[in-house]
Formats: C-alpha cells, structure tokens, sequence
C-alpha cells in the first residue's frame, strides 16, 4: 500500500487541536456524573466547555497551544515520499477534465477512464426503459417540499419531538442526488455499478430515520450474515457428516437492488406492527418517499428509477 504523504499546514493542526482540547474538557467535567440520556436523533452540539479545575490538564493544553500557535503559518514538516517528476504526473491527473479517476468496486484498486466512455456507458445503462424513467426538469425542490410539509404534520400530530422534527426536515437548499457508477474490474467482462449518491438529498434523514428502527431486526433474521469474518467462524465450526460427498454452492443475485420489487419491499417491512416508529400508513408514505421518488441527475440530464431499491440509499 503506497500512501502519499501531504503537506498540511498548521493552521488545521490549530482547529484540531481545538476539537481535542474541547473533548478533555468535556470528559473531565462530565466523569462523576450519571450519564445522560443521549438523543439517537441529535445535532452534534458546538458547547465549549469552561476552563476546569484541574492545573496540570489546563497547564497541558496552554503549553500545547502556545508551542503550535508560534508556527501556525509554517507547513507541517514532511518528507515527501514523491520525486517531483511523480508529483507533476499527479497534478496532471487532477486536472485532467477529460478523465474520471475512481475506486474499483471491489478492493483498493483505481480505475482511470476516458471520461466520453464513462459518460456513454452510463447512458446505456439508464436506457433500460423497465427501470429508468428520463425526466424533463429536476423534480427535487418540489419533492423537498412536500416531505418538509409532511415532517411538519407527524410533529404537530404527536409523532415526532422537536429533535426529529429539526433532524428529518431536509435542508434547504436541497442537495439533488447524483448517479456514479464503479467498474467490476474483478468480473470478465468489466461491467459497472450503479450508486445514487443521496447524501443531504430529500429522502437522506427520513431514510436513516427509519433504518435506525428497521437495521436491528436484520440481526434476527436466521439468514443473516454480519461478515466474512462471521461466516468464516460459522463453517469453520460446521460439522459435516460425509464431508467426501458435500459440495459448497454459492450464489450472486444479478442485479440485486433494482431487482427488489417495491410493493413487495414495502409489504415486508410494515408487515410487523410492534417494530413500526409509525403507523401503518404513515411509515407507508414516508417509504413511498424513499423509494419511489428516487430522482436523480446524471450528465446534467434528471431520471426517476421506477423499478427496484437505488444502491446507495442510505
């Protein structure tokens, strides 16, 4: 593993050093109290604590201060483990706008691709009529809207606190989601991978609201498998009685996410009242959010998915 070594000026070593000195402080002065209940849903909070009671925790973190506010403009001293020629040769691929540098689907490898070739095989892909849908405008803002008027009710209903209110409400103004895909460079012939990119979207923390009450019943599923690790473990003390006659048989779904019908997705998921943070019909919209609202951008062009769960939701 090659990993370049950056040259980080000191003025961030300043505002890490900040977040350092707040999070001593906040352990001292927090350590003989009970602890205290703790918002799933919470905004990280920006409270700087008081100076404490301690002289050498607050000698420290003066000392520390002052010997890295004395070179706050001066670079972090780094020996570069790049010749200049290298470092050039990176720049160059920075910069290069008709390129697209990204992970490999699997493992740590880099794919460099011709950015034209990129672009056409994307839209190959969202030619699939029976999955995508082009849409003549960004449907964003407007889908924002109706999720931010929907929040409100379930707040002024009962169902949600302030907490959630403020957490689920999508921010303004609203993110679009965005498609990228991974190449397969592990398959023969390459193929790619789609990924929506929902991150601060619409449908971003109404998502993640639910998954937080969905996510552990997934551990109590007789299928579930957390990790290689964990299946490792499970075959390494399975007991075979005629191990000459057993043969292990794996399987991969072609196409998983986009092969998961709605309705059926839907059905299940609202199918155990006793594990809804809503009712029925409410936990249904704010699903039907999620997963058939699905809209995003690709080369400056918008689309629906209308079939099938978008890899990438969060």
């Amino acid at each position: 593993l090659f990993i370049p070594t950056p040259m980080k000026p000191m003025t961030d070593i300043v505002t890490d050093f900040a977040d350092f000195k707040r999070s001593l402080r906040l352990t001292y002065l927090m350590q003989n109290r009970p602890q205290p209940f703790i918002h799933p849903f919470r905004q990280k909070s920006t409270y700087i604590p008081p100076k404490t009671r301690n002289d050498k925790l607050e000698q420290y973190l003066e000392n520390t201060e002052q010997s890295l506010q004395i070179n706050t403009n001066t670079p972090l001293p780094s020996s570069s483990n790049f010749t200049p020629l290298e470092r050039r040769a990176l720049n160059q691929l920075r910069t290069n706008h008709d390129i697209i540098i990204n992970k490999a689907d699997k493992g740590s490898k880099i794919v460099i691709i011709n950015k034209t070739q990129y672009i056409t095989e994307g839209e190959n892909h969202l030619n699939d009529l029976t999955t995508y849908t082009r849409l003549e405008s960004d449907p964003t803002p407007e889908l924002s809207g109706r999720i931010t008027a929907y929040i409100k009710e379930l707040f002024n209903s009962g169902y949600i606190d302030q907490t959630e209110l403020k957490y689920m409400t999508p921010q303004n103004p609203v993110r679009t989601h965005f498609l990228y895909f991974l190449r397969k460079i592990h398959k023969t012939p390459n193929q790619i991978r789609p990924i929506v990119s929902g991150i601060n979207g619409p449908t971003c923390k109404i998502s993640a609201f639910l998954d937080h009450f969905f996510k552990p019943q997934l551990t109590k599923i007789p299928s579930y498998l957390k990790d290689t690790k964990q299946l490792t473990q499970l075959l390494s003390s399975l007991h075979i009685e005629q191990p000459d006659n057993t043969i292990l048989v794996t399987m991969d779904i072609n196409a998983m996410y986009p092969s998961i019908p709605q309705d059926e997705g839907i059905k299940t998921l609202i199918e155990h009242d006793d594990l809804l943070p809503f009712p029925k019909m409410t936990t249904t919209r704010l699903l039907n959010f999620i997963l058939r609202e699905n809209y995003f951008s690709f080369n400056n062009k918008f689309y629906q998915q209308t079939k099938g769960v978008a890899m990438g939701t969060p």
